[in-house]
């Protein structure tokens, strides 16, 4: 799931489609996949696949990733927290 989210959101191999990659990456990240978590929460932290930066959803996010040892994601949380 993670991996079709990538190919949706940067094309590869079919068409381009930021609302198929965000249904993807939201499949994948539900299911406990860090990276998925992560990929989300900087979908929220940056406002990409055309959703409103939203810093508080990003935090879950992060957190959820972060929790299962997503370096980048506790790095995310320890910047967005203070």
């Amino acid at each position: 799931m993670y991996q079709l989210a990538l190919y949706y959101e940067r094309g590869r191999g079919v068409k381009k489609d930021q609302a198929v990659a965000l249904d993807w990456y939201t499949r994948s990240a539900n299911t406990g996949l860090a990276n998925a978590e992560y990929a989300l929460g900087q979908v929220y932290e940056k406002g990409h696949l055309g959703m409103a930066k939203d810093k508080a959803k990003a935090l879950v996010w992060y957190r959820k990733a972060a929790a299962q040892g997503h370096k980048d994601a506790a790095a995310r949380v320890h910047d967005l927290a203070q």
